[in-house]
Protein backbone atom coordinates (compact mmCIF):
# COMPACT_ATOMS: atom_id res chain seq x y z
CA UNK A 1 0.00 0.00 0.00
CA UNK A 2 1.46 3.17 -1.20
CA UNK A 3 0.87 5.83 1.58
CA UNK A 4 0.50 9.61 0.13
CA UNK A 5 2.57 12.16 0.98
CA UNK A 6 1.63 14.53 4.13
CA UNK A 7 0.55 18.05 2.92
CA UNK A 8 2.78 20.14 5.05
CA UNK A 9 0.64 22.76 6.96
CA UNK A 10 1.13 26.17 5.92
CA UNK A 11 2.65 27.81 8.43
CA UNK A 12 0.20 30.52 10.15
CA UNK A 13 0.46 33.89 10.05
CA UNK A 14 2.95 35.63 12.82
CA UNK A 15 0.69 37.64 14.99
CA UNK A 16 2.15 40.96 14.58
CA UNK A 17 4.97 41.99 12.63
CA UNK A 18 6.80 45.57 13.36
CA UNK A 19 8.81 47.07 10.51
CA UNK A 20 11.30 50.16 10.51
CA UNK A 21 12.19 51.93 7.57
CA UNK A 22 15.57 52.73 6.97
CA UNK A 23 15.48 55.99 5.15
CA UNK A 24 17.65 57.47 7.06
CA UNK A 25 17.77 59.66 10.56
CA UNK A 26 14.31 59.77 11.65
CA UNK A 27 11.38 57.57 12.56
CA UNK A 28 8.75 56.02 10.32
CA UNK A 29 7.41 52.08 11.79
CA UNK A 30 4.55 50.18 10.48
CA UNK A 31 2.98 47.74 12.67
CA UNK A 32 0.62 45.23 11.22
CA UNK A 33 -1.71 43.21 14.07
CA UNK A 34 -3.18 40.21 13.14
CA UNK A 35 -6.05 37.70 13.52
CA UNK A 36 -7.73 34.86 11.88
CA UNK A 37 -9.67 36.76 9.41
CA UNK A 38 -8.32 40.19 8.99
CA UNK A 39 -4.92 43.13 9.45
CA UNK A 40 -4.69 45.94 11.56
CA UNK A 41 -2.00 48.67 10.46
CA UNK A 42 -0.58 50.58 12.76
CA UNK A 43 1.76 53.73 11.60
CA UNK A 44 3.99 55.75 13.75
CA UNK A 45 5.86 58.74 12.51
CA UNK A 46 7.04 59.72 9.19
CA UNK A 47 10.06 61.81 8.88
CA UNK A 48 14.11 62.52 8.46
CA UNK A 49 16.65 65.22 9.49
CA UNK A 50 16.83 68.40 8.05
CA UNK A 51 19.54 68.36 5.68
CA UNK A 52 18.98 64.92 4.35
CA UNK A 53 20.15 63.93 0.84
CA UNK A 54 17.50 63.66 -1.58
CA UNK A 55 14.80 63.47 1.34
CA UNK A 56 11.38 63.90 -0.46
CA UNK A 57 12.46 61.16 -2.82
CA UNK A 58 13.56 59.08 0.47
CA UNK A 59 10.09 59.66 1.97
CA UNK A 60 8.08 58.93 -1.39
CA UNK A 61 10.38 55.55 -1.31
CA UNK A 62 8.87 54.88 2.38
CA UNK A 63 5.07 56.00 1.54
CA UNK A 64 4.96 53.52 -1.57
CA UNK A 65 6.39 51.06 -0.13
CA UNK A 66 3.79 51.57 2.95
CA UNK A 67 0.83 51.62 0.37
CA UNK A 68 2.15 48.05 -1.32
CA UNK A 69 2.08 46.58 2.46
CA UNK A 70 -1.31 47.92 3.30
CA UNK A 71 -2.92 48.37 0.41
CA UNK A 72 -3.20 52.27 1.09
CA UNK A 73 -5.08 52.04 4.31
CA UNK A 74 -3.40 52.86 7.85
CA UNK A 75 -5.87 51.81 10.72
CA UNK A 76 -4.24 54.21 13.12
CA UNK A 77 -1.46 57.08 12.69
CA UNK A 78 0.63 58.09 15.54
CA UNK A 79 2.16 61.75 15.74
CA UNK A 80 4.49 61.47 18.51
CA UNK A 81 5.52 64.42 18.44
CA UNK A 82 6.81 68.28 16.63
CA UNK A 83 10.10 67.42 15.10
CA UNK A 84 11.02 67.45 11.60
CA UNK A 85 12.78 64.15 12.00
CA UNK A 86 9.46 62.28 12.71
CA UNK A 87 6.62 64.91 10.55
CA UNK A 88 8.78 65.71 7.54
CA UNK A 89 7.49 63.33 5.05
CA UNK A 90 3.79 64.11 5.35
CA UNK A 91 4.82 67.52 3.36
CA UNK A 92 7.68 66.05 1.98
CA UNK A 93 5.97 63.35 0.14
CA UNK A 94 2.51 64.67 -0.03
CA UNK A 95 1.18 63.37 -3.41
CA UNK A 96 2.07 60.02 -2.32
CA UNK A 97 1.12 60.24 1.23
CA UNK A 98 -2.21 61.45 0.31
CA UNK A 99 -2.91 58.10 -1.41
CA UNK A 100 -3.06 56.23 2.15
CA UNK A 101 -6.72 56.18 3.74
CA UNK A 102 -5.91 56.83 6.99
CA UNK A 103 -8.76 56.02 9.85
CA UNK A 104 -7.31 57.59 13.04
CA UNK A 105 -4.55 59.80 14.30
CA UNK A 106 -3.68 60.32 17.33
CA UNK A 107 -1.64 62.88 19.22
CA UNK A 108 -0.34 63.86 22.42
CA UNK A 109 -2.49 65.50 24.64
CA UNK A 110 -0.04 68.54 24.27
CA UNK A 111 -1.28 69.20 20.80
CA UNK A 112 -5.28 69.55 21.79
CA UNK A 113 -6.41 73.18 21.60
CA UNK A 114 -8.79 72.60 24.04
CA UNK A 115 -6.83 72.04 26.82
CA UNK A 116 -6.01 74.89 28.75
CA UNK A 117 -2.46 73.47 29.72
CA UNK A 118 -1.36 72.24 25.98
CA UNK A 119 -2.48 75.82 25.34
CA UNK A 120 0.14 77.05 28.05
CA UNK A 121 2.94 74.93 27.57
CA UNK A 122 2.27 75.81 23.08
CA UNK A 123 2.79 79.22 24.17
CA UNK A 124 5.91 78.84 25.70
CA UNK A 125 7.36 76.78 22.95
CA UNK A 126 6.46 79.08 20.73
CA UNK A 127 7.70 82.15 22.69
CA UNK A 128 11.36 80.34 23.52
CA UNK A 129 11.44 79.33 19.71
CA UNK A 130 10.89 83.21 18.77
CA UNK A 131 13.57 84.15 20.80
CA UNK A 132 16.21 82.31 19.50
CA UNK A 133 15.02 83.29 15.84
CA UNK A 134 15.52 86.83 16.67
CA UNK A 135 18.40 85.90 18.78
CA UNK A 136 20.06 84.05 15.68
CA UNK A 137 19.85 87.39 13.55
CA UNK A 138 22.03 89.22 15.75
CA UNK A 139 24.62 86.26 16.01
CA UNK A 140 27.54 86.34 14.18
CA UNK A 141 27.09 83.03 11.58
CA UNK A 142 30.58 82.17 11.36
CA UNK A 143 30.97 81.89 15.57
CA UNK A 144 31.03 79.00 17.37
CA UNK A 145 27.96 79.83 19.04
CA UNK A 146 26.07 81.27 15.67
CA UNK A 147 26.87 78.17 13.74
CA UNK A 148 25.58 75.75 16.95
CA UNK A 149 22.34 77.70 16.99
CA UNK A 150 22.33 77.66 13.31
CA UNK A 151 22.57 74.30 13.07
CA UNK A 152 20.24 72.80 15.91
CA UNK A 153 17.12 74.82 15.04
CA UNK A 154 18.15 73.47 11.09
CA UNK A 155 18.50 70.15 11.99
CA UNK A 156 15.55 69.44 14.35
CA UNK A 157 13.09 72.35 12.55
CA UNK A 158 12.00 73.85 15.51
CA UNK A 159 11.59 77.38 13.42
CA UNK A 160 9.36 77.82 10.23
CA UNK A 161 6.11 76.73 9.19
CA UNK A 162 7.24 73.73 7.96
CA UNK A 163 7.23 71.41 11.30
CA UNK A 164 3.80 73.13 12.40
CA UNK A 165 2.46 71.77 8.69
CA UNK A 166 4.41 68.63 9.02
CA UNK A 167 2.74 67.92 12.38
CA UNK A 168 -0.92 69.47 11.25
CA UNK A 169 -0.98 67.88 7.92
CA UNK A 170 -2.07 64.15 8.91
CA UNK A 171 -5.35 65.39 10.28
CA UNK A 172 -6.50 66.17 6.33
CA UNK A 173 -6.71 62.49 5.92
CA UNK A 174 -7.99 61.39 8.89
CA UNK A 175 -11.56 60.37 9.39
CA UNK A 176 -11.02 60.90 13.22
CA UNK A 177 -8.78 63.18 15.17
CA UNK A 178 -8.07 61.52 19.22
CA UNK A 179 -5.62 63.20 21.80
CA UNK A 180 -4.27 60.87 23.54
CA UNK A 181 -3.94 61.14 27.69
CA UNK A 182 -1.63 59.19 30.04
CA UNK A 183 -2.61 56.70 32.31
CA UNK A 184 -5.27 55.43 29.35
CA UNK A 185 -5.90 52.17 27.85
CA UNK A 186 -7.29 52.00 24.59
CA UNK A 187 -8.15 48.27 23.51
CA UNK A 188 -8.05 48.37 19.84
CA UNK A 189 -8.81 44.62 17.26
CA UNK A 190 -7.80 42.68 20.67
CA UNK A 191 -4.76 44.74 21.58
CA UNK A 192 -4.60 46.85 24.39
CA UNK A 193 -2.08 50.37 23.98
CA UNK A 194 -0.88 51.91 26.93
CA UNK A 195 -0.82 55.76 26.54
CA UNK A 196 2.72 56.26 28.97
CA UNK A 197 3.43 59.87 28.87
CA UNK A 198 3.48 62.69 28.17
CA UNK A 199 2.73 63.48 31.84
CA UNK A 200 0.58 66.39 33.12
CA UNK A 201 2.86 68.51 35.26
CA UNK A 202 6.15 70.01 35.19
CA UNK A 203 8.23 67.12 34.90
CA UNK A 204 7.18 67.03 30.99
CA UNK A 205 10.07 70.08 30.82
CA UNK A 206 12.76 67.65 32.83
CA UNK A 207 14.91 66.54 29.82
CA UNK A 208 18.28 65.78 31.08
CA UNK A 209 19.62 63.13 33.41
CA UNK A 210 20.13 64.42 37.18
CA UNK A 211 23.92 65.53 38.23
CA UNK A 212 23.39 63.10 40.95
CA UNK A 213 22.57 59.70 40.28
CA UNK A 214 22.08 59.64 36.82
CA UNK A 215 19.33 57.42 35.17
CA UNK A 216 20.20 57.42 32.49
CA UNK A 217 23.40 54.94 31.07
CA UNK A 218 26.27 58.15 30.87
CA UNK A 219 25.09 61.74 32.12
CA UNK A 220 26.65 64.02 29.30
CA UNK A 221 24.83 66.86 29.38
CA UNK A 222 22.35 68.64 32.30
CA UNK A 223 20.19 71.49 31.55
CA UNK A 224 17.42 73.51 32.88
CA UNK A 225 13.62 73.07 32.11
CA UNK A 226 12.53 75.90 29.48
CA UNK A 227 10.58 77.21 31.47
CA UNK A 228 12.60 78.19 34.28
CA UNK A 229 14.49 80.36 31.31
CA UNK A 230 11.85 82.78 31.06
CA UNK A 231 13.62 85.58 32.44
CA UNK A 232 16.69 84.55 30.24
CA UNK A 233 14.16 84.94 27.60
CA UNK A 234 13.49 88.22 28.50
CA UNK A 235 17.06 89.16 28.48
CA UNK A 236 17.88 87.41 25.00
CA UNK A 237 14.58 88.96 23.49
CA UNK A 238 15.91 92.99 24.98
CA UNK A 239 19.31 92.67 23.53
CA UNK A 240 18.47 90.67 20.19
CA UNK A 241 16.17 93.29 19.64
CA UNK A 242 17.91 96.49 20.96
CA UNK A 243 15.03 97.10 23.12
CA UNK A 244 16.85 96.58 26.58
CA UNK A 245 14.18 97.57 29.23
CA UNK A 246 15.82 99.06 32.42
CA UNK A 247 15.07 95.47 34.31
CA UNK A 248 16.70 93.46 31.51
CA UNK A 249 20.34 95.42 31.96
CA UNK A 250 22.91 94.22 34.44
CA UNK A 251 24.33 97.92 34.70
CA UNK A 252 23.03 101.10 35.70
CA UNK A 253 21.95 102.76 32.79
CA UNK A 254 25.21 105.71 33.50
CA UNK A 255 27.12 102.54 33.23
CA UNK A 256 26.14 102.02 29.30
CA UNK A 257 28.75 102.32 26.58
CA UNK A 258 27.62 105.65 25.25
CA UNK A 259 28.31 107.41 28.56
CA UNK A 260 31.59 104.85 28.72
CA UNK A 261 32.77 106.91 25.88
CA UNK A 262 33.34 110.26 27.22
CA UNK A 263 35.66 108.91 29.86
CA UNK A 264 39.34 109.24 29.03
CA UNK A 265 40.39 105.17 29.29
CA UNK A 266 37.83 103.96 27.01
CA UNK A 267 39.82 104.10 23.79
CA UNK A 268 42.41 101.59 25.52
CA UNK A 269 39.23 99.40 25.51
CA UNK A 270 38.55 99.35 21.93
CA UNK A 271 41.73 98.02 20.92
CA UNK A 272 41.55 94.72 19.68
CA UNK A 273 43.71 92.68 22.34
CA UNK A 274 40.86 94.40 24.90
CA UNK A 275 37.89 92.90 23.86
CA UNK A 276 38.17 90.05 26.13
CA UNK A 277 37.21 92.33 28.71
CA UNK A 278 33.70 93.12 26.76
CA UNK A 279 30.39 91.82 28.22
CA UNK A 280 27.95 93.53 25.92
CA UNK A 281 27.88 90.02 23.83
CA UNK A 282 27.62 87.78 26.55
CA UNK A 283 23.95 87.45 26.24
CA UNK A 284 24.72 85.06 23.29
CA UNK A 285 25.95 82.15 24.79
CA UNK A 286 22.63 81.63 26.54
CA UNK A 287 21.04 81.51 23.28
CA UNK A 288 22.64 77.97 22.38
CA UNK A 289 21.55 76.92 25.93
CA UNK A 290 17.96 78.07 25.25
CA UNK A 291 17.99 76.22 21.82
CA UNK A 292 19.24 73.31 23.52
CA UNK A 293 16.40 73.26 25.55
CA UNK A 294 13.84 74.33 23.28
CA UNK A 295 15.05 71.01 21.26
CA UNK A 296 14.84 68.78 24.47
CA UNK A 297 11.24 69.71 26.06
CA UNK A 298 9.83 69.46 22.63
CA UNK A 299 11.31 65.91 22.34
CA UNK A 300 9.81 65.40 25.79
CA UNK A 301 6.29 65.65 24.59
CA UNK A 302 6.52 62.87 22.73
CA UNK A 303 3.27 60.48 22.49
CA UNK A 304 4.45 57.19 23.96
CA UNK A 305 2.78 54.23 24.44
CA UNK A 306 3.41 50.51 25.78
CA UNK A 307 1.21 48.26 23.39
CA UNK A 308 0.11 44.81 24.57
CA UNK A 309 -0.94 42.28 22.14
CA UNK A 310 -3.53 39.84 22.43
CA UNK A 311 -0.99 37.46 23.82
CA UNK A 312 -0.03 39.48 26.46
CA UNK A 313 3.62 40.32 24.64
CA UNK A 314 4.69 44.16 24.82
CA UNK A 315 5.99 46.87 22.67
CA UNK A 316 7.56 49.78 23.94
CA UNK A 317 7.45 52.91 21.33
CA UNK A 318 8.63 55.82 23.24
CA UNK A 319 8.88 58.41 20.85
CA UNK A 320 11.92 60.51 21.57
CA UNK A 321 10.41 60.53 25.60
CA UNK A 322 13.31 62.10 27.25
CA UNK A 323 13.93 61.89 31.50
CA UNK A 324 10.86 63.39 32.63
CA UNK A 325 9.14 61.56 30.47
CA UNK A 326 10.18 58.39 31.42
CA UNK A 327 10.16 58.84 35.23
CA UNK A 328 6.36 60.11 34.96
CA UNK A 329 5.16 56.43 33.69
CA UNK A 330 6.18 54.87 37.37
CA UNK A 331 3.52 57.09 38.95
CA UNK A 332 0.69 55.70 36.63
CA UNK A 333 -1.83 53.04 37.39
CA UNK A 334 -3.38 51.33 33.90
CA UNK A 335 -6.55 49.57 34.05
CA UNK A 336 -7.40 46.31 31.44
CA UNK A 337 -9.85 43.70 32.51
CA UNK A 338 -10.31 44.66 36.36
CA UNK A 339 -6.68 45.12 37.10
CA UNK A 340 -4.12 47.74 37.52
CA UNK A 341 -1.16 47.07 35.91
CA UNK A 342 2.35 48.98 36.35
CA UNK A 343 5.24 50.02 33.91
CA UNK A 344 7.20 47.43 35.80
CA UNK A 345 4.62 44.80 34.78
CA UNK A 346 4.58 45.98 30.93
CA UNK A 347 8.76 46.68 30.96
CA UNK A 348 8.76 42.96 32.01
CA UNK A 349 6.89 41.25 29.31
CA UNK A 350 7.90 43.73 26.80
CA UNK A 351 9.51 41.57 23.69
CA UNK A 352 10.61 44.86 21.54
CA UNK A 353 12.06 48.60 22.38
CA UNK A 354 12.14 50.94 19.60
CA UNK A 355 15.04 52.66 21.08
CA UNK A 356 14.10 56.32 22.17
CA UNK A 357 15.44 59.41 20.21
CA UNK A 358 17.93 57.44 17.94
CA UNK A 359 19.87 55.87 20.94
CA UNK A 360 20.79 59.24 22.26
CA UNK A 361 22.06 60.07 26.20
CA UNK A 362 19.12 60.90 27.76
CA UNK A 363 16.35 59.12 25.98
CA UNK A 364 16.25 55.92 27.95
CA UNK A 365 16.54 55.29 31.48
CA UNK A 366 18.37 52.94 33.20
CA UNK A 367 17.48 51.06 36.57
CA UNK A 368 14.11 52.48 35.55
CA UNK A 369 13.87 51.45 32.08
CA UNK A 370 15.72 48.94 30.06
CA UNK A 371 17.34 46.91 32.82
CA UNK A 372 13.53 46.33 33.80
CA UNK A 373 13.29 44.50 30.33
CA UNK A 374 14.15 41.19 30.88
CA UNK A 375 12.27 39.47 28.92
CA UNK A 376 14.62 36.55 26.97
CA UNK A 377 12.98 37.92 23.62
CA UNK A 378 13.48 40.84 23.91
CA UNK A 379 14.90 42.60 20.76
CA UNK A 380 15.73 46.11 19.85
CA UNK A 381 15.69 48.60 16.99
CA UNK A 382 17.53 51.86 16.38
CA UNK A 383 16.42 54.19 13.61
CA UNK A 384 19.58 55.97 13.30
CA UNK A 385 22.09 57.64 10.88
CA UNK A 386 25.62 57.38 11.86
CA UNK A 387 26.65 59.07 9.29
CA UNK A 388 24.38 61.81 9.42
CA UNK A 389 24.42 62.05 13.24
CA UNK A 390 28.09 62.76 12.75
CA UNK A 391 27.70 65.45 9.86
CA UNK A 392 25.95 67.06 12.76
CA UNK A 393 28.65 66.68 14.87
CA UNK A 394 26.73 64.56 17.32
CA UNK A 395 29.13 61.92 17.90
CA UNK A 396 27.06 59.92 20.23
CA UNK A 397 24.27 58.04 18.32
CA UNK A 398 23.83 55.81 19.47
CA UNK A 399 25.43 56.36 22.81
CA UNK A 400 28.32 53.36 23.17
CA UNK A 401 27.53 52.15 26.16
CA UNK A 402 23.99 52.18 25.26
CA UNK A 403 24.37 49.99 22.62
CA UNK A 404 26.89 47.66 24.46
CA UNK A 405 24.10 47.22 26.95
CA UNK A 406 21.02 46.58 24.76
CA UNK A 407 23.71 44.32 22.90
CA UNK A 408 24.41 42.03 26.07
CA UNK A 409 20.25 42.54 27.16
CA UNK A 410 19.14 41.40 23.85
CA UNK A 411 21.77 38.62 23.17
CA UNK A 412 22.91 40.51 20.10
CA UNK A 413 19.06 40.83 18.85
CA UNK A 414 19.84 45.24 18.16
CA UNK A 415 18.52 46.38 14.36
CA UNK A 416 20.08 49.76 13.50
CA UNK A 417 19.17 50.99 10.06
CA UNK A 418 22.06 51.98 9.06
CA UNK A 419 23.89 48.67 9.45
CA UNK A 420 22.22 46.02 6.95
CA UNK A 421 25.14 43.79 7.78
CA UNK A 422 23.89 43.31 10.95
CA UNK A 423 20.35 41.87 10.05
CA UNK A 424 19.84 38.62 11.02
CA UNK A 425 17.47 36.07 12.50
CA UNK A 426 15.04 37.44 13.51
CA UNK A 427 15.26 40.15 11.46
CA UNK A 428 14.31 40.00 8.03
CA UNK A 429 16.01 42.67 5.68
CA UNK A 430 13.71 43.85 2.40
CA UNK A 431 14.43 42.43 -0.68
CA UNK A 432 14.38 46.19 -2.38
CA UNK A 433 17.24 47.86 -2.11
CA UNK A 434 17.31 51.28 -2.05
CA UNK A 435 18.56 53.33 -4.99
CA UNK A 436 19.08 56.38 -2.67
CA UNK A 437 20.13 55.08 0.36
CA UNK A 438 21.76 51.50 -1.20
CA UNK A 439 20.21 50.07 1.75
CA UNK A 440 17.19 47.83 2.27
CA UNK A 441 13.75 49.96 2.38
CA UNK A 442 13.11 48.42 5.88
CA UNK A 443 13.98 45.91 8.30
CA UNK A 444 10.96 44.07 9.87
CA UNK A 445 10.53 41.63 12.90
CA UNK A 446 7.53 39.14 13.70
CA UNK A 447 6.32 38.47 17.09
CA UNK A 448 4.55 35.13 17.84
Amino acid sequence: MTRKPKTPKAKASPLCTVRMYCHGLGDCFLITIRDKQSVYRVMIDAGVLLGTSEAPKRMAEVFESIFVESGGKIDLLVVTHQHWDHVSGFIQAQQVFDKLTIAKVWYAWTEDPDDALAVKLTKLRSRAAFVVENAVNRLDENSLIGCAVTELLDSFGVTGRSTEDGMVYPKKNAKAIEYRRPGETVEIFGAKFHVLGPPRDDRILKSDPSKKNSEVYEDLHHAFRLQDRVPTMNVIEGMAREEVGDLARPFDQRYNREMAKMADFYPEYEKAEQQYRRIDTDWEEAVGQLALDLDSDTNNTSLAFALELPNGKVLVFPGDAQVGNWLSWHDQVWKSDGKEIKVGDLFKRTVLYKVGHHGSHNATLREKGLEMMTSPELKAMIPVEVAMAEKKKWFDMPLDSLFARLTVLTKGKVAQADRPETFQTPFRASAEISKLTKRPVFVEVDIE
